[in-house]
């Protein structure tokens, strides 16, 4: 009676919960072991760093240039821009051979050190705030941040000469339209200059209206010196002092007219011939336009090489670092505190299902011998 009194006071006695209590000391020294493998493990295990950076695609809208679309969208199409510029060859060679990673890795080979850099590197994209984040680890806390930094500002100025070599490229061939244009508006004045030297020419329409007075003087001159003679000759004889008077003055007006309409002033003065006058006009204005047309095109071209020069160096976007890395002070792995816990737990529960175990195999050995 006392036996089962003691067995109704304590009924886990009997059970496996029972079994664990009594043995409490062997779980808190599994507990214990568990927990002391695991620390020394994690003392054992090197420490990893991880540095964090971020880079904004940061809009820029041009004021000098007409958009169709939105910088904003622009800006945001050019995400995988920069991260393929992240990923790219490129920026791990430049960032192995400065940072000396081949030595740090313990790789010969490039390519492996590639490999074992893209294994270090993690990259995401926000495409709402339109920021890539860069994440690099590296045993040595130092060269980790190295790597954040280093990564980050190539991937700026990489993003900056890739989003301008349109312009750029643009502006070349511009270029050698421009230099063209200056070499094709040489030529014209050079022929307008010539042309207006071979013909006198100082002011062509103050020259043409000069001319054209001085004929119609002529001309009116002559034809009053027609009609005295003619008027003359009703009163006195042909050989009179006034007829011949009235013919000499004809007659020299009638030269003048002649060589005024050959020869212009003869290099005397500013006057045009006047038969060829039509032709000259003609070509001194196709001369002219030529030399015009020559500098608005020159003119245009040189606005837009100045504009492309504007936009290289100010583009559309720009990945800029907003969130600076800085050295870390604590490793990222492995995480100590963590897998102690783990290895206490890890230690008691192996420690109890071994007792579990052993004591269910007692009760099989028991109840075999009871049969028998």
């Amino acid at each position: 009676m006392e036996a089962l009194s003691l067995n109704r006071t304590f009924p886990s006695d009997s059970g496996s919960f029972g079994l664990l209590l009594r043995r409490w000391w062997l779980l808190l020294l599994a507990a214990l072991a568990g927990g002391a493998i695991a620390l020394a493990t994690g003392a054992l295990l090197p420490s990893w760093y991880e540095v964090t950076t971020e880079l904004a695609l940061l809009s820029v809208d041009d004021p000098t240039t007409p958009a169709l679309t939105s910088s904003v969208e622009h800006a945001n199409a050019e995400l995988p821009l920069l991260a393929a510029i992240l990923h790219s060859h490129e920026l791990a060679d430049r960032v192995i051979e400065e940072l000396g990673l081949t030595r740090a890795y313990r790789i010969s080979s490039l390519e492996a050190a590639r490999r074992e850099l893209s294994h270090h590197t993690r990259i995401s994209i926000d495409r709402k705030a339109n920021l890539v984040t860069l994440s690099a680890e590296d045993r040595d806390p130092i060269r980790a941040f190295q790597l954040a930094r280093r990564l980050g500002e190539l991937a700026s100025q990489r993003s900056a000469d890739l989003w301008s070599a349109r312009s750029r490229e643009h502006r070349r061939r511009l270029e050698i339209e421009l230099a063209a244009a200056r070499t094709s508006l040489t030529t014209s004045e050079q022929a307008l200059a010539q042309f207006r030297e071979q013909h006198q020419i100082i002011d062509l329409a103050e020259q043409l209206r000069a001319t054209v007075a001085e004929a119609s003087s002529l001309g009116r001159l002559l034809i009053e010196k027609r009609l005295v003679i003619d008027f003359n000759r009703g009163f006195a004889a042909e050989g009179s002092p006034e007829i011949v008077r009235a013919k000499r003055e004809a007659s020299g007006a009638a030269r003048a007219l002649s060589l005024l309409r050959r020869q212009g002033s003869g290099g005397s003065g500013s006057l045009l011939p006047i038969d060829p006058l039509p032709e000259i006009e003609r070509e001194h204005e196709r001369l002219r336009r030529l030399v015009d047309l020559d500098a608005s095109h020159l003119e245009t071209l040189s606005k837009q090489v100045d504009q492309l020069r504007a936009v290289e160096t100010r583009p559309i976007g720009r990945a800029e670092v907003v969130s600076a890395p800085s050295l870390p002070e604590r490793p990222i792995r492995p995480a100590r505190a963590l897998l102690t816990t783990f290895g206490t737990l890890l230690g008691t529960g192996l420690a109890a299902i071994a007792l579990l175990l052993l004591e269910l195999s007692k009760r099989r050995r028991a109840d075999s011998l009871s049969i028998i």
